[in-house]
């Protein structure tokens, strides 16, 4: 069941009929265990928390109106965010070529790693995708597996630190609480890493605990996994554990990016996430194989003050350079691609843009998208804003338009004189639909 509060009707959907009750949205608080409200006017929702229906005098209201304590289902996925946020998307461009048909703005090809100028689509029947760095550093300098939970006593050596699992935690410098699930443990390890930054101190590891002295920084990845990044040589990684191993007895030395996590629309459209540990210049594959779209790409671990060595591309499994989809550039911890594709379920009102122009070369930016007044047009691009720059930037330039579920949002780049150099941004707010 889903209610509306459409100016002064409140329409109640059961799924077998609708019904029409007349109320004053001034007036009126209406409060359910759970009850989805959509105001249709504000494109607003609530869920109430609380079993009362009240005025704004706290006084129970009508009998009438006592249908709003059925449960609403917005039957979304387990992966998929609920709620307003903003949404955003931002991008480089260098060495900008003339060309009549124009080219998207982002960061990618001052590493020639794509032939076309314009950043291609997967399949909409879904894909397999792989991700590779053009780097060695980009990996993790070990990794620390678990097939089942740690017994008392056993320890976990990482450089000069000894860590100790204990059955009952005692407030010595480098205990650890033996969790109630093999993920309870890796979480309390893991957190030991860190015991002045996270919660945790004297409960999932001893309040004595000092920080690990060489700067090795860790990860939960997974159910299973501590993924370690260190720029420090030849630090040990050993154990004493039955039922976890480290994948060697000492850590390699890496400086660059160790884990990054996809942001995708899979074959229905919606927002799903996938973290994968990366593997140096050898491709590592994703797990899902029905990616249409890949919305964001960052970096989740890098050694301490890091950032990527490498070019990590993700593109089609077996697919060519010229098929990127999204990438992180040398010294980047994030995309720098704008391109989106609104998740089924969802509406996106651009809210503003902006560019800039650093080079004195003449540029006409256009923000567009698959859309127009609110109706999908995949795949034709319509514009919705251009500005014209040339060593200058363009400020917040405000929009207020509504982009649907499944269209996709771009901006691109027309030069007048090659070597045009620049930047683009957007931002608005992402809403589920009602």
């Amino acid at each position: 069941m889903k209610v509306y509060l459409l100016g002064d009707q409140m329409i109640i959907d059961q799924g077998n009929g609708i019904v029409t009750i007349p109320h004053s949205k001034t007036r009126f608080n209406f409060i359910g265990i759970n009850t989805q409200i959509f105001d249709i006017d504000t494109k607003k929702a609530y869920t109430a928390l609380t079993a009362n229906i009240q005025n704004e005098a706290g006084l129970a209201i009508g009998t009438q109106d006592i249908v709003l304590l059925y449960l609403c289902s917005l039957g979304a996925k387990s992966t998929e965010r609920v709620g307003r946020r903003i949404w955003r998307g931002m991008a480089e461009r260098e060495s900008m070529v003339i060309d009549t048909g124009g080219q998207d703005v982002w960061r990618g090809n001052d590493a020639g790693v794509n032939g076309s100028k314009y950043l291609p689509l997967p399949s909409v029947t879904g894909e397999r995708m792989e991700v590779v760095s053009s780097s060695i550093e980009d990996m993790p300098s070990g990794i620390l597996t678990f097939t089942g939970n740690a017994l008392n006593g056993e320890t976990v050596t990482i450089g000069t630190k000894v860590y100790t699992f204990q059955t009952t935690l005692t407030n010595v410098d480098g205990n650890v609480q033996i969790g109630a699930t093999v993920l309870d443990s890796i979480d309390n390890l893991t957190n030991a890493i860190y015991p002045d930054s996270l919660a945790g101190k004297g409960t999932a590891f001893a309040s004595a605990m000092t920080a690990q002295p060489q700067k090795i920084i860790a990860l939960r990845v997974g159910s299973d996994k501590i993924v370690f990044s260190t720029n420090t040589a030849a630090l040990a990684s050993t154990e004493t554990l039955t039922n976890a191993s480290f994948s060697a007895p000492t850590f390699a030395q890496k400086s660059g990016t160790a884990v990054v996590k996809i942001e995708y629309l899979d074959v229905d459209g919606y927002e799903q996430q996938e973290v994968l540990i990366m593997n140096g210049t050898t491709i590592v594959l994703t797990n899902y194989v029905d990616g249409i779209f890949v919305n964001d790409f960052y970096a989740l671990l890098t050694a301490e003050n890091e950032t990527g060595k490498g070019y990590i591309t993700i593109k089609k499994e077996g697919g060519v350079s010229a098929g990127i989809y999204n990438m992180l550039g040398v010294g980047q911890n994030k995309s720098l691609v704008p391109k989106r594709m609104v998740p089924r379920g969802k509406t996106l009102t651009l809210k503003g843009w902006d560019a800039t122009e650093v080079q004195g070369k003449r540029v006409i930016y256009r923000i567009g998208c698959t859309a127009s007044y609110g109706i999908r047009h995949n795949p034709v691009y319509h514009f919705t804003d251009n500005v014209y720059l040339k060593s200058s930037t363009s400020s917040q330039l405000m929009l207020n338009e509504i982009v649907p579920e499944l269209s996709v949002l771009t901006i691109s780049a027309w030069a007048d004189q090659a070597g045009a150099e620049g930047s683009a941004s957007w931002w608005g707010y992402l809403d589920d639909n009602i």
